[in-house]
């Protein structure tokens, strides 16, 4: 009987067979396979807690506005100096119309931040997607048989029926329930399917550093549809939010945006009420 060399030992005693590295490689398969999720979902709650800690921030700023000035800012200066940085003019076919130039830094800047506004290659503006990282509730909520869109209920003063209105800040006392009114959130709005070319209603990224649920407006242009997907994904089809008392939420698109009971709507409006 041959005996085998000691060289020939070392190598049969020292390898893999094909079968070995072939269940090697499929169980390493499974656990990246039952690891990745729960990574993607940890770096998504990572991206949320930072994002809200930016709207904390940010709300004590606001707060400190108040206190200087005693009053609401308006919207330019939100878009301007509170999340965004200037302003930049586009027309299109309704006019011209301003937007933040979205170049945040620190806290400015949500940590899952979408792309710049879309166009349509010829200097016309399709999509307003992307503006700011965060918006302002400057409008609140107006059902359509509610008061008029230019006697908005939010932080910014509509001209109403009081002409001298616009000309003074909206005053701290005029919010009537801070913690339970949103100040600013995740730069998010409702886009209905009526007019949309949508299926269904959803949300997608605002215009103007504004944080809205209009459901009256609508949407058209082939950058609709990304800019929708895009929000969506942000914080796993969640919107941070800050109230008027400096304390932060995570709501979900559907408590923000698509449900109609009464704390659900009264949440957008200085009187606290659904104005349906």
């Amino acid at each position: 009987m041959q005996r085998k060399t000691s060289e020939e030992n070392r190598t049969s005693q020292g390898g893999f067979t094909l079968i070995e590295l072939l269940v090697v490689i499929a169980v390493i398969a499974l656990l990246a396979s039952i690891l990745l999720p729960a990574l993607s979902r940890a770096k998504a709650l990572a991206n949320s807690i930072k994002c809200r800690s930016n709207l904390r921030q940010l709300g004590l700023q606001l707060a400190m506005y108040i206190g200087d000035y005693n009053g609401y800012p308006p919207s330019r200066y939100v878009a301007t100096i509170l999340v965004g940085t200037e302003m930049v003019f586009e027309s299109d076919a309704g006019g011209t119309v301003w937007f933040a130039v979205p170049d945040e830094q620190g806290i400015k800047r949500c940590p899952t931040r979408v792309s710049s506004p879309v166009t349509d290659g010829l200097g016309g503006l399709i999509s307003f997607s992307g503006s700011t990282s965060y918006g302002y509730n400057s409008v609140g909520y107006i059902g359509p048989k509610g008061l008029p869109l230019y006697e908005s209920l939010g932080l910014v003063r509509g001209v109403g029926s009081d002409p001298d209105a616009i000309y003074r800040p909206l005053r701290e006392a005029e919010v009537l329930v801070p913690s339970d009114m949103i100040a600013l959130g995740d730069s998010l709005a409702l886009l209905p399917k009526f007019g949309s070319g949508l299926p269904v209603d959803t949300v997608m990224e605002s215009q103007g550093a504004m944080i809205h649920r209009q459901e009256t407006s609508g949407a058209r242009g082939p950058g609709v549809i990304e800019a929708v997907k895009r929000a969506a994904v942000r914080h796993q089809n969640q919107g941070n939010v800050a109230f008027c008392d400096q304390h932060v939420e995570a709501l979900t698109f559907k408590a923000l945006f698509l449900d109609h009971d009464d704390a659900s709507l009264r949440r957008w409006n200085r009187d606290h009420e659904p104005n349906r």
